[in-house]
């Protein structure tokens, strides 16, 4: 049986529905899908499954961002361990501030089919309940879309509230017009503005020849979101690798 949401989970989802409602009923490039970790509770218990036992963590962070370059490990193999109420899959949700996958054996096999692009490989190691240790590897991935790629005026730019509400449509020309449109809505300057109000992107036009080679990407300070190929989805769909979930691109267009 399923555990009961808690309130702050249940927060979380209706705040992820609501900023989802500006590129809803849309359908972005059909060479890519979003994927996720799986966070049915049947299948993965907790979310996260893994964290590291100590509270150096997982990775030696300088306190800067990871987008174009490889963090070192805080240990040879990185330990973490299984989470209580957690269960195993091939793929692990773990480190959750980086962008990078904690996978078994069977998911590294089909992810190493795949053109990963700008990709580090970490030896790690997962106790279990039992006090058995099972061998993983984390796929860091350093492969991002940035606002150089973005094509500002074919792209949608909303002022959206505090709850992700869209307040109004903004036009936006190039980088440096979204950057300080950016800046004064913070600063609750742009015009409608409101505490705590932020600029979001609905579609997501990429510039001719600037969509990523990779099948496996990110979206660095623009989305939370991790795209892979449609070929790449169909290939761990088919090997059964579990842990993982994909949902269809609404927004981005490559």
């Amino acid at each position: 049986m399923s555990k009961k949401k808690s309130s702050l989970d249940e927060a979380a989802e209706q705040l992820e529905l609501r900023s989802q409602s500006i590129s809803k009923g849309r359908s972005g490039s059909d060479s890519v899908v979003e994927l996720s970790f799986c966070l049915d509770e049947d299948i993965v218990g907790v979310y996260p499954q893994a964290a590291p036992p100590k509270a150096n963590g997982d990775f030696q962070d300088d306190g800067y961002l990871y987008f174009d370059r490889f963090p070192e490990p805080a240990g040879n193999p990185i330990e973490l361990r299984l989470q209580s109420g957690a269960e195993w899959t091939d793929v692990l949700s773990a480190s959750i501030k980086y962008f990078c996958l904690l996978v078994n054996s069977t998911a590294l096999e089909v992810f190493k089919r795949f053109d990963l692009g700008n990709v580090k490989y970490y030896e790690a190691a997962v106790l279990g309940k039992k006090k058995e240790k099972r061998d993983y590897t984390y796929i860091f991935i350093c492969n991002h879309v940035t606002l150089d790629d973005v094509d500002f005026p074919r792209t949608e730019c909303f002022l959206v509230d505090m709850l992700s509400d869209p307040l109004g449509e903004i036009a936006v020309v190039d980088k440096a017009d979204y950057l300080a449109k950016v800046q004064q809505a913070n600063e609750g300057s742009l015009p409608d503005s409101e505490p705590f109000s932020r600029i979001a992107m609905g579609k997501v036009q990429l510039l001719p020849g600037h969509a990523p080679s990779a099948d496996i990407f990110g979206m660095s300070q623009l989305d939370t979101k991790t795209y892979v190929s449609t070929p790449l989805r169909d290939a761990l769909l088919k090997a059964g690798v579990s842990g993982l979930q994909f949902a269809s691109n609404t927004r981005l267009f490559l």
